[in-house]
C-alpha cells in the first residue's frame, strides 16, 4: 500500500465529488458530515427495487400477519435491550472501577453479572 498525506485524500476525494464520481446524498437535518453514494450503488438499489416489484404478490406469504407483527415486536425489544447494554458499557467505561482480587474478575465480567 501507498502513503498520502491528508491533504493529499481530500484533495482527491473533492475531485471525485466534483467530477460527479461521489454523488451528495440528502440527509435528515441536524446530522453533521456529508453522505455520498455512487452510480454503482444507485443502480444496484435500483435494480434490487425492480427485482422485489416484479416478484409481488407471484407467491404465498412466508408468514401470517400475526407472525410478522410477533416478530417486528421482538425485533424492538432487542433492539431496545442493545441500548440498554450499550448505555451500560458506557456508565461502566466513565467509571475508575478495579478489578476484584478475590475472583479475580475485571470490572467488564462484574458488570455483566449485574446486569
Amino acid at each position: 500500500m501507498g502513503q498520502a498525506t491528508l491533504t493529499d485524500v481530500r484533495s482527491e476525494f473533492e475531485r471525485r465529488v466534483n467530477g460527479g464520481e461521489f454523488i451528495g446524498v440528502e440527509q435528515k437535518t441536524g446530522r453533521p458530515g456529508r453522505v455520498f453514494t455512487t452510480q454503482e450503488m444507485v443502480d444496484y438499489e435500483r435494480d434490487t427495487i425492480q427485482f422485489m416489484r416484479e416478484g409481488q404478490n407471484k407467491h404465498a406469504a412466508l408468514a401470517s400477519f400475526d407472525t410478522r407483527r410477533e416478530c417486528v415486536s421482538r425485533l424492538a425489544l432487542i433492539d431496545q435491550l442493545r441500548l440498554l447494554i450499550v448505555m451500560r458499557r458506557l456508565r461502566w467505561a466513565s467509571s475508575t472501577v478495579l478489578s476484584d482480587s478475590r475472583t479475580g474478575m475485571g470490572p467488564l465480567r462484574r458488570d455483566l453479572l449485574r446486569a
